[in-house]
């Protein structure tokens, strides 16, 4: 019994397990055509029926006619107006985008109306009170730009009274360095010029020391100028005819005559440029078309010459 019945099992399990392997491949069939099956779009509507052989137009049933064969068609329903009548079904899965345009969608709401408009109408009392506030307000105010004034005036006599104190404590050691700047700077310029009389000449040394001493010309310049507004203003009210601090302009022609030099001797000096920018900027106090023309020379000088005659100033 146990060897006629193992063949008989074999058969069973085998198609068991065929019959679970052809479900299985039905439900995987179904989920995957499921989806095509819903997105395929909605039956056609059929055709309207032909007339019958021997029937005369108009007496063939139309679709929606009750009346079928009486020969009297019907009038079709009127259509519904945009955005009132029912909208065709659309393909599943398909978003479908409300209607839009002019006279469709949810109508917009009131506008809005203001409350009151006419201008706020306070009591007497309330006038007092906003009165008060604003003298309270002005009153800030006032105590406001005391305060700072207070204040700054507090600043300014500590900044004063710390100045003075260091002035007094530095004030030797200031006038010393002073002299002693003003000895070596005299000094300097009498050696520069001792060099320049005894190496009129030379291609490299020369203008540079020339050069130099332009530049201690200049210094020169600015403290006279310094020195004289210093006399004035220790000396009181200036006397009548006396020339305005404002009036004095410092000397600068001996240090312009040594820059023209050096341009006219030594014409490929390494510091040209930095010579006739000095040339022209220091020379404006004393000619402005002159000055123009050594600045159009430094800007352009295949065109310009910064010794050429300045041409004549625009009229208007």
């Amino acid at each position: 019994m146990s060897r006629a019945g193992g063949p008989a099992r074999g058969r069973q399990r085998m198609q068991a397990a065929l019959a679970a392997l052809v479900g299985a491949a039905g439900v995987i069939a179904a989920l995957a055509l499921g989806p095509a099956a819903q997105a395929q779009p909605a039956p056609a509507q059929p055709a309207p029926a032909q007339p019958a052989p021997g029937d005369t137009p108009g007496t063939a049933a139309q679709p929606g006619d009750d009346r079928p064969g009486t020969g009297q068609p019907t009038q079709p329903a009127p259509a519904p107006p945009p955005g009132q009548g029912p909208t065709a079904p659309a393909p599943r899965g398909v978003p479908v985008a409300p209607p839009s345009g002019p006279g469709l969608g949810p109508p917009r709401p009131p506008a809005m109306t203001p409350v009151n408009v006419n201008p706020v109408q306070l009591t007497p009392k309330e006038k007092d009170e906003l009165r008060k506030v604003e003298d309270d307000f002005d009153h800030f105010l006032k105590a406001a730009d005391e305060h700072d004034h207070r204040m700054r005036a507090i600043a300014r006599r500590e900044y004063d009274a710390r100045t003075s104190e260091l002035q007094k404590r530095y004030a030797d050691k200031i006038a010393k360095a002073e002299a002693d700047r003003g000895r070596r700077h005299g000094d300097t310029v009498a050696l520069l010029e001792k060099f320049l009389k005894n190496h009129p000449s030379h291609e490299q040394f020369t203008p540079d020391a020339m050069f130099r001493l332009a530049d201690l010309y200049i210094d020169q310049a600015d403290e006279d100028v310094e020195a004289q507004i210093a006399a004035q203003e220790n000396a009181g009210p200036p006397a009548p005819g006396a020339p305005d601090a404002a009036a004095l302009v410092a000397d600068y022609s001996k240090a312009t005559r040594l820059w023209e030099d050096i341009l006219t001797r030594f014409p490929n000096y390494r510091q040209t440029p930095s010579t006739l920018y000095l040339l022209a900027y220091y020379g404006k106090s004393k000619d402005e078309r002159r000055s123009l023309q050594v600045f159009l020379a430094l800007a352009c000088a295949n065109k310009y010459k910064w010794n050429t005659p300045p041409g004549k100033p625009p009229t208007r």
